[in-house]
């Protein structure tokens, strides 16, 4: 029989919450709670949490609202896996629409893309690239079909394949910087005329190398997925400082650039009436500047913190008619108070001036 912790453990690898086990299993949340507290747990509901678990492991579809992406035995999809893991033309296709219709959150130790109805989860391998494994939507409109939603995959793939982008850089930066520390760890300044003996020396240059080996450790938890700031590595800056020892400044600068560009810029985005996986026709990032020059004068309606479909007309349109904003978090704009997004409500896609290139 498997035991409390066993349960927890399942449920937790298989990211469900008790309701959503009780909904898959056919039984009441009340009897999932039950089976927490230490009540026996039937064999057919045992048995259904172990193959479930075993698929989750392998990368296979389990749940009836995802789907397995790259299944060999499946030509289209085999066929699908080899255009869109050729990924410098796959950023090149989403770079030429505008970059991503929609945003996904990326986390690279869960691995797995998310957004507001669909997740998309990939491994890691071994030369630091990925393999997407199961597309899954929750939104309840249709089941997950690859082909229809191509563009939303690719949009996912790219957000992935940038994620690995900024964290490779940025590991790379740190251990630039701790490989020129432990390089040149005996060239050191000491404070006062009087010199250091061999002994002092010595421990001197093992504290340089000992601050190397944690700009290191933090370049692999970067690697890892794990969340690091700037300011991890400024206390590890600081502290070669205070033993004396000059990091290569083109080097830190690199560090400091690979933590704070690419910060989130401000999205328009061109829509007409409909469900999300269709109501969007076009959308491109901007600076906060650009598109406060763009909307100067018009009037914003919150549509809230979630996009949200368009329901203004009962017949179906060719062309986009809304442009909607979308200011994320850290992102400041004359005329918002808060992030979100936002219908320009007196103006059509036709009336927007674009920016300079």
């Amino acid at each position: 029989m498997m035991a409390v912790v066993e349960i927890r453990q399942t449920l937790a690898a298989l990211q469900l919450s008790q309701t959503e086990a009780a909904t898959l299993l056919g039984v009441s949340p009340r009897t999932v709670r039950r089976w927490l507290e230490g009540e026996e747990i039937p064999g057919p509901a045992e048995a259904a949490l172990r193959a479930w678990r075993q698929l989750e492991a392998r990368g296979l579809a389990w749940r009836p609202d995802s789907v397995t992406l790259f299944e060999e035995h499946q030509e289209r999809i085999a066929t699908y896996r080899q255009e869109a893991m050729n990924l410098e033309a796959l950023l090149e296709r989403v770079d030429a629409r505008g970059g991503p219709r929609l945003p996904w959150k990326v986390d690279l130790s869960a691995g797995q893309a998310t957004m507001e109805w669909a997740s998309l989860s990939f491994y890691k391998l071994q030369n630091g690239g990925f393999s997407p494994s199961v597309y899954r939507r929750s939104d309840q409109v249709s089941a997950p079909d690859v082909v229809r939603d191509r563009e939303l995959i690719e949009d996912a793939l790219y957000c992935i394949a940038v994620a690995f982008q900024k964290s490779d850089r940025r590991a790379r930066a740190l251990r630039a910087v701790a490989d020129h520390a432990r390089t040149h760890s005996s060239i050191f300044v000491t404070a006062g005329p009087q010199m250091l003996n061999d002994a002092e020396r010595q421990q001197r240059q093992h504290g340089i190398e000992a601050v190397a080996e944690r700009l290191d450790l933090l370049a692999t938890q970067t690697l890892a997925g794990e969340k690091t700031n700037y300011q991890q590595f400024e206390k590890l800056r600081a502290a070669l400082v205070g033993l004396g020892f000059a990091p290569d400044q083109p080097q830190v600068s690199e560090v400091a650039r690979s933590f704070f560009e690419g910060k989130p810029k401000a999205r328009v985005i061109f829509m007409r009436p409909g469900r999300l996986d269709n109501a969007i026709t076009w959308s491109q990032e901007f600076n906060p500047d650009d598109v406060e020059r763009m909307m100067a004068g018009h009037r914003l309606h919150p549509m809230g913190e979630k996009l949200r479909p368009i329901n203004e007309s009962s017949h179906e349109l060719s062309d986009p008619q809304f442009v909607v904003l979308h200011i994320p978090s850290g992102v400041e704009c004359a005329g918002v108070d808060h992030a979100g997004y936002f219908v320009v409500a007196d103006m059509r896609p036709s009336q927007l001036r674009m920016p300079a290139p």
